[in-house]
């Protein structure tokens, strides 16, 4: 008699930069997951292989929220000999929990407030390409948005990155085949708040 859409929000947000494609680079949802599989004993090949294992590497990082918090704790267990998070903003203006950020300190993760990747050297990942960044005036939520200072260009050694830069909605209409349902300006499923019903008759989320 009804449907409740209930589906989470996936889609990997992704960086375009020169190099992007390097072997070492990889996505925070298929890095944590392997090493969710891991600790439940599962046989994960990408792990053992190291393709998603910080063992004995240098870490970077890349992105300000919880998930990338997940990855730098998850690399200093690992065994990780670095691990450094590179944020375009400063910790003030970071979206993950400070409380975290604290913790993960306190393990040895270095932060690299107002730096955004520029590029990957490589096509075995050897280094990541930073650019520096200051805060400009605010955008149109009031937070400062980042700028970049020209000439401030350096590499920072790497043998992993991982790409913790959040996640967007898939596009649930299209993929479905139900045009008909509404979506929000973030692609997420439109519903009442009060009731959880959709733009669809019986169907709610």
């Amino acid at each position: 008699d009804a449907v409740l859409i209930a589906t989470g929000v996936y889609k990997t947000r992704d960086l375009v930069a020169q190099g992007s494609e390097a072997d070492g680079i990889v996505h925070a949802i298929d890095y944590l997951t392997a090493s969710n599989r891991k600790s439940f004993g599962d046989d994960v090949p990408e792990f053992e292989d190291g393709t998603l294992n910080a063992d004995g590497k240098r870490v970077v990082v890349i992105g300000g929220g919880d998930t990338a918090m997940d990855c730098v704790r998850t690399a200093v267990r690992q065994g990780a000999t670095s691990v450094k998070c590179l944020y375009r903003r400063d910790r003030i203006n970071m979206p993950g929990s400070q409380r975290e950020v604290a913790n993960a300190e306190e393990e040895g993760v270095e932060f690299v407030w107002l730096s955004a990747p520029a590029g990957f050297h490589g096509d075995v990942l050897t280094g990541v390409e930073i650019t520096k960044m200051r805060l400009g005036q605010p955008d149109a939520t009031g937070r400062r948005s980042p700028e970049l200072i020209e000439n401030s260009e350096y590499v920072e050694e790497a043998d992993l990155v991982v790409k913790a830069l959040g996640f967007e909605a898939e596009d649930l209409p299209a993929l479905w085949g139900v045009p008909g349902l509404e979506i929000t300006r973030w692609g997420t499923v439109r519903a009442e708040y009060e009731t959880g019903k959709t733009s669809l008759d019986g169907v709610f989320a």
